[in-house]
């Protein structure tokens, strides 16, 4: 976090819990997706914060990720980039489901959940 920090464009913080160990696969997969939020939240969204947490929850791998920026409507596709699809794919590819939130001037939150026996070796 402190390459992002030390940008003082916002300031980003990573939160995790005890977690079973996970393929190599797994962890590059999520370090991308956190990657492409982090851009995404950097580039477009105007946030003074990024919160990120990764933590097991009732079997499953969760992450967190949230920005407290300008947002966006969900429902209305205004990007013409492959961000937010790249990342849907790599969920898709980890046997994941998400849910992305948003709104108008409240900022984003990305929940993701990735069953752990799919991301064990």
């Amino acid at each position: 976090m402190r390459p992002v920090n030390a940008t003082n464009i916002c300031k980003a913080s990573f939160e995790i819990d005890d977690l079973p160990i996970i393929s190599i696969g797994v962890k590059s997969s999520l370090l991308r997706i956190v990657q492409e939020f982090i851009q995404n939240s950097i580039k477009h969204s105007g946030c003074k914060e990024i919160k990120i947490k990764l933590s097991v929850l009732n079997d499953n791998l969760a992450l967190l990720l949230q920005d407290d920026g300008k947002g966006f409507d969900i429902d209305k596709p205004q990007h013409t980039g492959i961000g937010l699809d790249s990342i849907r794919r790599r969920i898709q590819m980890l046997g994941g489901e998400y849910n992305f939130t948003g709104s108008a001037g409240k900022g984003v939150c990305l929940i993701i959940t990735i069953p752990i026996n799919n991301a064990k070796d």
